[in-house]
């Protein structure tokens, strides 16, 4: 039954040579429209007319793997060699080229920094204090390129230190990127880095909550969810009304008696010092 399924719809045959690894995840369904079947007809042939029916839909991005182990590496695209470069002149510390990547009016998003980096400006600023901060052992380790159409492309890395990975710094970006006359360039780039910190259970805990209260209270929930720096910037106008005033003061005392302390203490070591001379 098998043989007569693929002598009648060749088309599901496996392919010799996989496209990528990682499988993708497929759609399969029949027809709305009913299928009429002659009253003469083996079960075989009946099953195989049915699969020709039956629409095929690829839902997965492309996957280029670059480590070793991973799968066998991908022919370069553009997207991937734009990824690869990045990573690369970042490493070598070329902000020359680097720059040369990035269109004119480039956002560069980090999760860790409350804002984002608009314009050729400041994502340069960003990207040399990033490469000042790594020193001259620390490079970035590429583990998955993979693309979304041709100008959309994503990137999973990690730290490494003298070629040794370092702990908690796995991270992922995304590059949006636009066409320029002779090359592609990025646009919008975004970044996610792991957090040094494992709450576990703790996340849900507070997750679960935030939503009650949001349930609860769900126009409290719309104005913070519109406005959410405005509930910071309550509270530091309540800081500075209240109690700054009250803390500004404290401190300054604070400051002081401990200077007059340490003035003191010198004052009396140097007066045991001198005794301990004379004694001898």
């Amino acid at each position: 039954m098998a043989t007569q399924l693929q002598s009648l719809c060749p088309v599901l045959r496996p392919s010799s040579k996989t496209q990528f690894f990682a499988c993708s995840r497929v759609l399969l369904w029949p027809c709305i429209s009913p299928v009429k079947l002659p009253p003469k007809i083996g079960q075989a042939q009946a099953v195989a007319l049915r699969l020709k029916k039956i629409r095929y839909v690829d839902l997965a991005p492309k996957c280029r793997a670059t480590t070793p182990g991973m799968g066998e590496p991908f022919p370069s695209s553009p997207l991937t060699d734009l990824v690869k470069s990045f990573y690369e002149h970042l490493n070598k510390k070329d902000m020359k080229k680097l720059k040369e990547q990035f269109d004119s009016s480039c956002v560069f998003e980090d999760l860790a920094y409350p804002s984002s980096f608009k314009g050729e400006q400041q994502v340069h600023c960003f990207l040399a204090e990033l490469s000042t901060a790594m020193g001259q052992n620390v490079r970035f380790r590429i583990d998955d390129v993979y693309e979304e159409g041709k100008q959309n492309a994503g990137a999973r890395w990690h730290l490494e230190w003298d070629e040794r990975a370092i702990p908690f710094t796995k991270g992922c970006s995304f590059f949006y990127c636009s066409q320029n006359a002779t090359s592609l360039l990025i646009k919008k780039a975004c970044v996610f880095v792991e957090s040094p910190l494992k709450p576990g259970a703790v996340v849900l805990d507070l997750l679960r909550l935030i939503t009650s209260f949001f349930d609860k209270f769900p126009k409290l929930a719309v104005w913070f969810l519109e406005k959410p720096t405005a509930l910071f910037q309550f509270f530091m106008k309540a800081y500075k009304i209240f109690i700054e005033p009250m803390m500004m003061p404290l401190l300054l005392y604070y400051t002081h008696a401990w200077t007059y302390a340490a003035t003191l203490l010198s004052y009396a070591l140097s007066v045991a010092q001198k005794a301990l001379k004379l004694l001898m």
